[in-house]
């Protein structure tokens, strides 16, 4: 009898946890939801089409951009799980959320083990700006796994252009080193077209994660580039950048030469080991 009732007992206990963790999922997907709608109206604020929309977004736009990522951080927590998602997972659903003017395929995210834990580094772009504008906002954010949830842990927005105060940017990409000069730090570069001139200018920063916070490590002015794909190529233990020269000084918008400046990882950040000039292929 005492088998018996066991055995009675056991499957009612699983059906109440089971019952509980779809309570909990579904609490999840409605919180969720209720995000995904806030972070899409918030965006609405970050366009504008005349004049007075222009003055309200440029007294609010610092407020908006914040409370925008405050509930990104809230969306990817509710959203994906330690382990389970995969990069691409949360980059199509950032990307997705967002709907950047530009396209899908502005957004980042990279799973990383760091000796502190399990992480995952997102790199976030919201698109800014008035009609043909590009004043968008780029956020590097980190998360890590606590129990089965991903926590808010550390960001930075350093990737701006070198020309002071200038806003302007747009189509980032950030690019893993996988050999980085310090153990159990992540290292990546991030960059992004300045916009609007032709050929474009390129921003671009070298930053690091060590478990706790973001720094970066080396910081150059903009260069001219053909595009953000063209700016850096990338070896095992360092980088070349790609400088578009105009060697005349007289047609800086049709640079002849290519100058090529090869770094190897060192610290405190890169150094210059090399640099040579090729003729600019059209």
């Amino acid at each position: 009898m005492r088998v018996s009732r066991i055995r009675q007992v056991a499957p009612i206990a699983v059906g109440v946890f089971l019952a509980s963790v779809g309570a909990l999922q579904a609490q999840d997907g409605e919180t969720r939801t209720n995000r995904t709608a806030i972070i899409r109206e918030l965006s609405k604020q970050l366009r504008w089409h005349d004049e007075d929309g222009a003055r309200i977004y440029e007294a609010e736009k610092g407020k908006v951009t914040q409370s925008v990522l405050g509930e990104l951080d809230g969306f990817i927590a509710e959203s994906f799980r330690p382990g389970v998602a995969s990069a691409e997972q949360v980059k199509s659903a950032l990307d997705k959320l967002l709907d950047l003017r530009d396209g899908p395929g502005n957004n980042a995210a990279f799973p990383t083990e760091l000796p502190q834990g399990q992480f995952l580094i997102v790199g976030i772009e919201l698109g800014r700006g008035g009609e043909g504008i590009t004043e968008d906002a780029i956020s590097f954010r980190a998360y890590k796994a606590i129990e089965n949830r991903f926590a808010f842990v550390a960001h930075t927005e350093d990737l701006h252009s070198g020309h002071g105060d200038d806003p302007y940017l747009g189509g980032f990409r950030a690019v893993v080193l996988s050999a980085p000069p310090v153990a159990g730090e992540f290292w990546f570069i991030g960059i992004a077209r300045v916009p609007p001139l032709t050929p474009p200018a390129i921003a671009m920063r070298l930053i690091a994660f060590n478990g706790e916070r973001f720094r970066t490590t080396w910081a150059i002015n903009d260069i001219t580039a053909e595009g953000v794909d063209e700016a850096v190529n990338f070896a095992a233990d360092g980088f070349t950048v790609n400088k578009l020269f105009d060697p005349t000084g007289q047609a800086a918008l049709s640079p002849t030469v290519v100058i090529h400046e090869q770094y190897i990882l060192a610290l405190p950040g890169p150094k210059k080991v090399g640099e040579w000039q090729t003729e600019r292929g059209w």
